[in-house]
């Protein structure tokens, strides 16, 4: 608990270090390329990939529950069928890629 406390508070931090001179430049150089700093989140991802495909592969199988129980209804219902599954089905890879 301590560790992720850690490692997201120096997600946190911004770039590298700032430049001592803060003014603003006088002549076009400017819009010269600067030197970019190294960032300091290396190691953040910014997105937990597993908790992620796990709530995909829950929502991929309630989308296709709820296509199933609509294309058992019958009547008008084989629309929202068809959406459901599509969703489902949608869902489903992207679970599956996240589990990559």
């Amino acid at each position: 608990m301590i560790l992720l406390a850690v490692r997201d508070l120096a997600c946190l931090e911004g770039q590298g270090r700032q430049d001592s001179n803060l003014e603003p430049p006088v002549l076009e150089t400017g819009a010269l390329p600067i030197e970019l700093r190294p960032s300091a989140r290396r190691h953040c991802t910014g997105v937990r990939r597993r908790p992620l495909a796990a709530l995909f592969a829950v929502l991929a199988v309630c989308f296709v529950l709820v296509g199933l129980y609509a294309a058992d209804s019958g009547g008008a219902a084989w629309v929202i069928a068809v959406a459901a599954v599509f969703l489902g089905v949608w869902m489903g890879e992207l679970a599956y890629r996240m589990w990559k």
